[in-house]
């Protein structure tokens, strides 16, 4: 929850993570659209300090994430899929959509990836009403943004202050 939190909320690895939620088609592809540095990260922040601490082998950490893309799978599958009262116990198609929604009312929660607990005692959790099933994407201004800061990324820097040009 920590980490996906702060995927939405610091914004460098927000600049990051957006790569994942510009897919408007939300669907089984979904979880495997991020920028390549996402994974990177990940693996440092996340997954090599949670074998440390509890102790797993190298050799877990290969099956561990076949049960985590698994289950990202699962999440980003673009079916109404409601859980109806399981829907506070696990996380599924219907509750990540409303974590993709274009609208920020809808959107801005349900961090935790499998167990919907920690938005819950957090108060991030956003349930999703019965039929509901709202359109994906950035939220409105967020296209512009992302494509104002793509075009920054690709400008040359300029010479330091105080050093002249030709003109």
């Amino acid at each position: 929850w920590a980490w996906h939190w702060s995927q939405h909320n610091v914004p460098a690895l927000w600049r990051i993570h957006r790569t994942h939620h510009e897919d408007p088609a939300f669907d089984a592809t979904t979880y495997l659209r991020q920028h390549p540095l996402e994974g990177t990260i990940q693996f440092l922040l996340l997954v090599t300090p949670l074998s440390f601490v509890l102790k797993l082998p190298a050799a877990a950490t290969l099956p561990m994430g076949f049960v985590y893309a698994a289950l990202d799978f699962w999440n980003h599958l673009g079916v109404k899929a409601p859980l109806g009262p399981f829907t506070r116990i696990v996380s599924g198609p219907q509750l990540h959509r409303h974590h993709h929604a274009k609208d920020p009312a809808l959107g801005r929660g349900n961090y935790a990836s499998f167990i919907p607990a920690w938005d819950i005692l957090f108060g991030t959790y956003v349930h999703p009403a019965a039929g509901c099933f709202p359109e994906v994407g950035l939220w409105d201004g967020e296209e512009d943004r992302a494509a104002r800061d793509s075009a920054e990324e690709r400008q040359l820097p300029g010479p330091p202050d105080g050093i002249r040009t030709r003109d």
